[in-house]
Order: structure tokens, then C-alpha cells, then sequence
């Protein structure tokens, strides 16, 4: 069997995913509960509807809402990050998952595919009927738009990593091969 550029690719990936996972399994342990990440997750869902909110907002108040959207990506990276941190990330190739783990995150990865597809579909719909009212601004119809589709493509993209966290249970404190468990000793 000869070894392709995709095979090559995944086996770099996959070692590259389990040397970050060995290098974070020590940090945050407080929060790598099921509460905890389930309390991430309802803030991310808070951001995300701030950022739509913030979206609606531009058209009305472009300065404004631009801001607004800008402050929230600030709030959004850390909680994010500690999300990827904490739980199992919806982006885990292949190679790193046993059977049940990658039909688990293949289940997550659908689902926020689904998700994506139609959220994506309000903003779009938006900038395509915003673009034939005479009295829209063209360049505040793009600002609000543009946000709004971010927010849509950024609530998808986290969706994968947010169901698995909020379905995952706590580690089994007898299975010493959890490398969350591991993380807290």
C-alpha cells in the first residue's frame, strides 16, 4: 500500500494533535468537569447571541455595532480556547480517536454541519432582500451582513466541539488511560 500525500498529511496531524493534547492535559483541571464545560458552552451560546444581536445593531448603528461585535470576538477567543482545552474537541483526526470516540465526533460533526448550512441561510437571505430595498445603505447592509454570516459560520464551527463537551461525562476516575484524568492528578 503506498503512502499518499492525504495519509502523510492525517499521520503528521495526528501527531501533532496528541503532542498538544499531552502538553494541555495538565491545565485547567477545575474546569474539566462536566459542569464546568457545560457552563463554557451556555457561554459561548450567550456570545453567539450577542454577536447576532450586535449584527442586527449595525444596521441601525454601524459604529456601534461594529464595536460591539469587535469587543465580543475579544470575550469569545478565551472562552473558545478553554473550551478546546477542557473537552473533547470536535477536530480530532482520525488516528486519535478509538471506535467510539470517531463515530461520536463524526455524529457532532454532521450535526454542525446541519447547523452551519442553516444558520447561514438567515444572513443570506437577509443580504440578498436587504440588497433590493431602495432605502439600505449598500456599505451598512455589508457591515451587518458580513457579521452576521461570521457569527453564523462561527456558531457552526464551534458547534462539533460544544455538543461533545456538553454530552461527554466526567472522566472515570478509575481509567487511569484518560488523559483527562490524567490532567488532574
Amino acid at each position: 500500500m503506498s503512502d499518499t500525500v492525504f495519509d502523510r498529511y492525517q499521520a503528521r496531524r495526528t501527531r501533532k494533535y496528541l503532542r498538544h493534547q499531552e502538553q494541555t492535559a495538565h491545565w485547567l483541571p477545575g474546569w474539566r468537569t462536566h459542569s464546568r464545560r457545560r457552563l463554557l458552552v451556555v457561554l459561548m451560546g450567550v456570545v453567539f447571541a450577542a454577536m447576532i444581536a450586535a449584527g442586527v445593531a449595525t444596521a441601525f448603528a454601524p459604529g456601534a455595532g461594529v464595536l460591539a461585535f469587535a469587543a465580543l470576538c475579544v470575550v469569545f477567543i478565551p472562552v473558545w480556547t478553554t473550551l478546546q482545552i477542557v473537552s473533547e474537541r470536535g477536530d480530532s483526526p482520525t488516528g486519535a480517536l478509538d471506535e467510539r470516540e470517531l463515530a461520536q465526533r463524526n455524529e457532532a460533526r454532521s450535526l454542525a454541519l446541519t447547523i452551519t448550512q442553516t444558520l447561514t441561510l438567515v444572513p443570506t437571505f437577509y443580504l440578498y432582500l436587504g440588497s433590493q430595498w431602495s432605502s439600505m445603505d449598500g456599505t451598512t447592509l455589508a457591515a451587518s451582513g458580513s457579521i452576521l454570516v461570521l457569527a453564523c459560520l462561527l456558531i457552526g464551527g464551534c458547534s462539533a466541539t460544544a455538543v461533545l463537551a456538553w454530552t461527554r461525562p466526567d472522566p472515570d476516575p478509575e481509567d487511569d488511560t484518560d488523559t483527562y484524568r490524567k490532567g488532574t492528578a
